[in-house]
């Protein structure tokens, strides 16, 4: 078996950290996997995969003799790096370069969203022959499902997200009554909004202590995670940026409709009228899609079929691993 080095941190309950798994699931039974989470200690000519964001990946720009076989994983339009590091602007030309000149270098630029692919192509004028739409997985299809009949008690939500400002909670605070009345006059049911990810931010763990019908569960194994997958009626996302998060792919395989902004990747994964419903941050339009979603979610009822043509392990795989011969 030939040797692969894979550039990760398989650390915690982050969405990339998750996906690292899902990769490293892959990779192990074609090659021997040697994981590290710091490139410059590397020595040897094998193949490389980094599942780093590129903030910790422009460090070692002037690797020449590593960086040129490196298989690079992108998650995020170079707008998430901007505001994530948010630099002054004088330091803006400079990580620009820097970027410029390590993407450059990368063998393949391997892209979880074809909108974030895109994106990058355009902003660095990316040759695009070494770009490749590898979308994200779900962890669980060895998990059974349980068909929800729609018996709960409550409408049940779930809000998978790392408690942070990007992931659109202020959005679901400030809609709480809207979402709250539609429901009642939808389906004569209270609501109840399951909230599982890693705690960022304590400002908003505090806001959903106290707001009624909002439980945050922390991060839960993956077992207490698909109890909740099964018995839930939507999954709720209202981020302002994403690469193409897991928790839709997710809902997808377990076949619950989507109720999502419409940024960046999360269009790839729910689909407006199809999968479920999107809303825009800047249109202001949530209680008129809200009120769409609860009209039509019957109609949503093919989201694991979606998930099995376009996400599936065994697509990823196949896709994943001939671009490495």
């Amino acid at each position: 078996m030939n040797q692969l080095i894979f550039i990760t941190l398989l650390e915690g309950y982050t969405g990339l950290d998750i996906h690292s798994k899902n990769i490293l699931n892959i990779l192990k039974d074609k090659y021997i996997v040697k994981i590290s989470s710091d490139i410059n200690n590397l020595k040897a000519d094998n193949i490389i995969i980094s599942n780093l964001f590129l903030f910790a990946c422009i460090n070692y720009n002037n690797k020449f003799n590593y960086s040129s076989n490196i298989y690079q994983f992108i998650h995020n339009n170079y707008e998430f790096y901007l505001n994530h590091n948010k630099w002054s602007v004088s330091d803006v030309k400079i990580r620009y370069n820097n970027i410029l000149n390590y993407l450059t270098k990368c063998k393949k630029l391997l892209f979880v969203s074809s909108v974030v692919m895109n994106n990058f192509i355009k902003i660095f004028n990316i040759d695009s022959s070494k770009c490749f739409y590898i979308p994200n997985i779900s962890r669980f299809e060895n998990q059974h499902i349980i068909s929800n009949t729609n018996t709960n008690i409550n409408f049940e939500i779930l809000y998978v997200a790392s408690l942070q400002k990007r992931k659109g909670f202020d959005i679901l605070f400030n809609n709480m009554t809207i979402i709250s009345k539609i429901i009642k006059d939808h389906f004569n049911k209270n609501i109840n909004i399951n909230i599982c990810g890693p705690k960022i931010d304590n400002n908003i763990l505090k806001l959903i202590n106290k707001t009624s019908n909002m439980t945050y569960l922390g991060c839960l194994d993956d077992t207490k995670l698909v109890k909740y997958y099964n018995m839930a009626d939507a999954v709720f996302l209202f981020s302002y940026n994403e690469g193409q998060p897991l928790s839709m792919i997710e809902g997808l395989y377990f076949n619950i409709p989507l109720f999502t902004s419409d940024v960046d990747g999360i269009v790839e994964v729910n689909i407006d009228n199809k999968t479920g419903n999107t809303f825009n941050i800047k249109l202001d339009n949530l209680k008129n899609k809200f009120q769409m979603f609860c009209n039509n979610i019957h109609k949503y009822n093919k989201n694991r079929e979606y998930y099995n043509d376009n996400f599936s392990f065994k697509t990823i795989n196949y896709n994943l691993l001939k671009l490495l011969n």
